[in-house]
């Protein structure tokens, strides 16, 4: 193109489409807004920013859509609005709203001054003080500050902290207001450039986002606006982190209201026509008049956009021109795919780029076609379009016009249109049938040049025609012919399965929701959706996948067959199945020869093994396959439609025998809530999606388990101790399910700070739960025996209460802390007093092994609990009591539990505290058979029944609790008598002493543990268990009574070992000491040791005599 030729192209008002943003250069330009659009997209965004600005809470936001989409110029175009609340972006947004403008004009009152920034990758703390610095510099006073923030830039930037630059941030604010400014406004466009930093350096600016969020959400009547541009959500700019650390930044974002940003395909098309009016030399009346032609025809074909209306679509062609209406339809979608939006498709509509419109238009000044957008698209973009799956529309046709060089134009021009028509049928906007591809290039749905052009290439192998979607598509090469087996598949399983057999197994699964009942109980209850060619047993018709309703569609081949099905309707096994709604089409239009298609496709993929291989063929099947189960469930949405045909079927309700009055889709739709409302008449309301569900998710369920922590630890806590400040799972959980339905409620209801505690549902509450809980309280007092838990579960999940599985223990629990002393919790058949969230834990998932029984008494058992609580100073109700009782025999030592040396009464009132199984027969009927009494009955009882059993029970008690302490005093004395000791505690205290003396001396190996267990410093009790155990190998307190019998002998064998070694040390027992001075006063009267004078030689004879005594004695 000639330099003169791109001067020409140079339209002044195009460049606004053409450049892209930058807010703090354009923020001070006066023609930046030049052209800009006020769109619908515009106009609900800027409405949401202006209640952001009146009401006080969510003024921290997020706009982000793809590239291209107008995010930042609608970022400049809101900074100049607020800056400047009379000029010119007002005086834009009056002539697209006045009500709009009216309503800015109200709530900027004052201006806002603007922080427009757009980022770099550097830090995002960096940038907010930029941006400050250069706003301060504009207000008068805040030099100060200017000069402050500007020092702090020039520091190291390592020291800033987020309390430092929320400071500035605050105090620029103040000098704002000062200067006449209402508030301050902080954009930050490309957000994501300075959150890619942040993952890759980590400076924790993340959580200074987070604290501006905070801040500008009370910021009160001087607002802090925050907006952020962003292409994506935060944890994708942070893939690349820890899984931790993306949650943080999960978190973060959830601080943000986010507002998707992306124009509606019908609304580029409107932008794009209006950027073409400042073409040169503007398109003829000819022109003009054959784009509306062709765009009638689209019309006509009912192929033009569903949300423009005809008669727009019409003008809008020829607004549009000289772009075909074909090429205007497709121009969101291929450049949303490939390119970056609008500002791809303005530059395609207005630069000077090879084949872009003006060069076109320059060139040969008629319509522009798919073609030639084709063209565009392979010279300018074909190097991003091969990164891209769909490259190989693109690819196919390229290689198919290089095969064939000597095509004629036409036939060139219409592989172009299939290959693009086949993109764009991938995003659903438009499908190359013949008509189609007629009038995007002749401008009428019938040409017969371009029929002959359509069967030379397919003749040539260029294009392949497939019948199931009538649609053209290039043909990629296949040694598979799809229709020949399609048509043996066809005739081989055309009559071999029912229409429905094909339907259940080839149609996916698609509950019918019953979307108003689900709104107001907050659970989702569904239809499943069943299809019978004949009455089936009703028996046969039951839920498979969760459902709470069945909605029978029948498949009558006649109206004889129909009216079959409504006889079958009205038998009373039918009739009487509230869950069960019957629907009969009077017409099954096409889905009989669908679904055989569907069958003989699967066929195909059963059957033809060289698919494996052939990867066109595959797709082949599959985008077939993909097209015809969309059509078939498009099919069955028409058979249970009540409509008349060809909308409907004229579909017939029956429900409880008799034939409903269904006249439109919408009354069908009703009808499913209506009927669930009675099935579950009794369902509790509970808006929590995290927990009434079926199904928790892993951080639901985690939250579920924090929150039955709480439950069970800090029950007498306001908010069961959680910080009111933060909201994770468990706090919604807790405000929708126990707070809300008045479960969790102030001790005193007016002292809120003051104890809370569990408490029954109000009646009548909007919550429902009443109903529940009479269901609990019934299964659990009135039983005769322990309720399984599993079986209580069913029980709740079935009509009319409904309640889901995540509910389930919750509500068991909040029961359970409503009732703490009434009510006994087994588990595997055994009692456990003090059931723990380890209990709950399993019972979530296994709820089956637990059991729950309550207990009310009255009579000789309210007697004998009123003195037991008395006692053990606890609430005079059966579990707390004999959970008292059962702690008190527990705490005994395990050997006490383990003799069999205590009497027989003993005996047994220890195996009854063994096999116990309801505290209600343990305490009146198993101790007392234990103890040889009667049970104690609820009737009055007389008093020295009572008395008699207490008297029993106390002594049982005590013979029981003195055997452990009585076992280790004989183990003592029988230690102390092997060793030489005296067996009291003078004796032990001498033994003690004796090896605190003997410690640092040389002894055997064998006898050191125990000489340091003997002179330990600690409890007496504590010393003596563990010289025990030294001895026994074993704690005195776990033994058995075979340990006990083995004590005397491992006592005298470690008590032989120590005498020797204590004597060769010169030490003995105190009974020997006494014994060695009476012998050696003897000897030395024998010896005459009183002599004056002894001889040498006497003295050695006497050593030697002596000497050979000692010999003797050891011999």
């Amino acid at each position: 193109m000639t330099t003169a030729q791109r001067t020409d192209l140079s339209i002044l008002p195009a460049a606004r489409f053409l450049r892209s943003v930058r807010l703090d250069h354009d923020l001070h330009r006066a023609e930046t807004l030049q052209g800009y659009v006020i769109t619908p997209q515009v106009r609900t965004v800027l409405r949401r920013i202006l209640t952001a600005l009146r009401v006080e809470g969510a003024r921290a936001l997020t706009l982000t859509g793809p590239y291209g989409t107008g995010k930042s110029a609608f970022a400049l175009f809101l900074a100049r609005l607020v800056r400047e609340p009379a000029g010119e972006a007002w005086t834009l947004l009056s002539k697209a709203d006045g009500v709009l403008a009216a309503e800015a004009r109200q709530v900027l009152s004052r201006p806002i001054l603007p922080i427009a920034l757009t980022l770099r990758r550097a830090r995002l703390s960096v940038a907010l003080l930029e941006g400050i610095e250069q706003q301060a510099q504009g207000i008068a006073g805040a030099e100060g500050l200017a000069a402050e923030v500007a020092e702090a830039l020039s520091s190291d930037h390592d020291e800033l902290d987020s309390r430092t630059v929320l400071r500035y941030v605050a105090t620029l604010k103040e000098h704002a207001v000062q200067a006449g400014f209402g508030g301050i406004l902080i954009v930050f466009d490309e957000m994501g450039k300075g959150l890619e930093y942040e993952a890759r350096y980590g400076s924790d600016d993340i959580y200074l986002l987070q604290e501006l969020a905070e801040v500008a959400a009370r910021s009160g009547q001087y607002p802090l606006l925050f907006v952020g541009v962003l292409h994506q959500g935060f944890e994708q700019y942070g893939e690349h982190l820890l899984a931790s650390a993306r949650k943080e930044w999960g978190k973060v974002q959830g601080r943000f209201g986010d507002i998707e940003f992306l124009e509606p395909p019908e609304q580029q098309m409107r932008l794009a026509a209006q950027a073409l009016g400042v073409l040169s030399p503007p398109p003829s009346k000819t022109v003009r008049a054959q784009a509306q032609t062709a765009a009638q025809a689209l019309t006509e074909l009912g192929q033009a956009p569903k949300k423009i209306a005809a008669l727009e679509f019409v003008s809008l062609a020829a607004e549009a021109a000289p772009i075909h209406p074909t090429a205007l339809m497709a121009l969101p979608y291929v450049f949303r795919r490939f390119a970056q939006n609008e500002r791809s498709l303005f530059a395609y509509l207005l630069s000077g780029e090879p084949h872009a419109v003006p060069q076109q238009w320059q060139s040969r000044q008629e319509l522009i076609r798919l073609p030639d957008l084709f063209d565009y698209f392979t010279v300018n973009l074909l190097s991003s379009l091969s990164r891209q799956a769909s490259a190989r529309r693109w690819i196919e046709v390229v290689d198919a016009v290089e095969r064939e060089p000597n095509l004629p134009p036409l036939d060139v021009e219409i592989l172009k249109a299939v290959g693009l028509l086949s993109v764009l049928s991938d995003m659903g906007a438009l499908n190359a049938t013949y008509e189609l591809i007629c009038t995007a290039l002749r401008d009428a749905p019938e040409n017969s040049e371009v029929r002959a052009s359509l069967d030379r290439l397919q003749e040539k192998s260029l294009i392949v025609f497939r019948r199931y979607n009538h649609t053209y598509r290039v043909w990629e090469g296949s040694d598979i012919d799809i229709e020949e087996r399609l048509e043996e598949g066809r005739r081989t399983v055309g009559a071999s399965l029912a229409l429905s057999e094909i339907l259940e197994r080839h149609l996916p699964r698609r509950p019918m929701v019953a979307r108003r009942h689900s709104f107001d109980t907050g659970t989702l209850r569904y239809f499943e959706v069943h299809y019978a060619d004949a009455p089936p047993p009703s028996a046969a018709l039951k839920t498979d996948s969760g459902g709470e309703g069945v909605l029978l569609c029948a498949l009558p081949t006649n109206a004889e067959q129909a009216d079959v099905f409504a006889q079958w309707a009205q038998e009373p096994e039918v009739a009487g199945r509230p869950e069960l709604l019957v629907v009969i089409p009077q017409q099954l239009h096409t889905l009989r020869e669908a679904a055989v298609e569907v069958r003989a496709l699967h066929w195909i993929r059963e059957t033809t093994p060289e698919l494996r291989d052939d990867r066109v063929a595959r797709r082949e099947v599959a985008e077939r396959l993909a097209h015809l189960e969309a059509v078939l469930m498009s099919a069955v949405d028409q058979l249970i439609d009540p409509r008349p045909a060809p909308t409907g079927s004229e579909a017939a309700y029956w429900y409880g025998g008799e034939a409903l009055d269904i006249q439109t889709p919408r009354l069908a739709v009703q009808l499913l809530s209506d009927i669930l409302d009675e099935v579950y008449a009794d369902s509790p309301c509970v808006l929590n999606e995290l927990v009434n569900r079926r199904t928790l998710s892993s951080a639901a369920a985690a939250g579920r388990g924090k929150l039955m922590s709480l439950m069970l630890s800090a029950a007498a806590e306001p908010l069961l101790g959680l910080d009111p400040e933060a909201f994770p799972p468990e706090r919604s959980m807790y405000e929708s399910v126990l707070r809300e339905a008045q479960l969790h409620v102030p001790v005193n209801p007016d002292e809120e700070e003051g104890a809370w505690h569990f408490a029954d549902p109000p009646g009548g509450h909007h919550t429902n739960l009443a109903p529940v809980w009479q269901a609990l309280a019934s299964a659990i007092f009135d039983a005769q025996e322990p309720f399984n838990v599993g079986k209580l579960f069913a029980k709740l999940a079935a009509p009319p209460y409904g309640v889901t599985e995540g509910l389930q223990p919750v509500l068991l629990l909040a029961f359970m802390q409503a009732h703490p002393h009434e009510i006994s919790f087994y588990r595997e058949g055994s009692f456990i007093p003090d059931p723990g969230m380890a209990d709950f834990e399993v019972l979530a998932r296994r709820p089956e092994l637990f059991a729950v029984m309550g207990s009310r008494v009255s009579g000789g058992r309210a007697d004998v609990l009123h003195r037991m609580a008395k006692g053990y100073k606890t609430e005079p109700a059966l579990v707390p009591v004999v959970r008292a009782l059962i702690r008190g025999v527990r705490s005994l030592p395990e050997t006490s539990w383990r003799t069999k040396g205590l009497p027989e009464n003993v005996l047994r009132l220890r195996e009854t505290f063994n096999q116990a199984r309801s505290p209600e027969q343990l305490l009146f009927t198993d101790i007392p058979a234990a103890l040889g009494l009667p049970p104690i009955s609820d009737e009055p009882t007389p008093p020295e029944q009572v008395e008699a059993f207490f008297k029993a029970l106390n002594a049982a008690n005590t013979t029981w609790a003195k055997h452990a302490p009585h076992q280790i005093l004989q183990a003592r004395a029988t230690l102390l008598a092997a060793l030489g000791f005296p067996a009291t505690n003078a004796g032990w205290q001498t033994l003690i002493e004796q090896a605190t003396l003997l410690q640092d001396r040389p002894l055997p190996t064998s006898l050191i543990p125990l000489v340091k267990r003997l002179s330990v410093a600690g409890e007496p009790d504590l010393v003596l268990d563990g010289v025990l155990a030294l001895v026994a190998g074993r704690s005195p307190r776990s033994w058995t009574d075979a340990d006990a019998e083995r004590f005397p002998t491992q006592a005298h064998a470690l008590a032989q070992a120590y005498t020797i070694a204590a004597r060769q040390l010169g030490y003995a027992s105190p009974e020997v000491e006494r014994g060695s001075e009476d012998y050696a006063g003897q000897i030395r009267g024998v010896l005459n040791l009183s002599r004056a004078t002894l001889s040498a030689q006497d003295k050695d004879a006497m050593r030697l005599a002596l000497l050979k005594l000692l010999q003797e004695l050891d011999d």
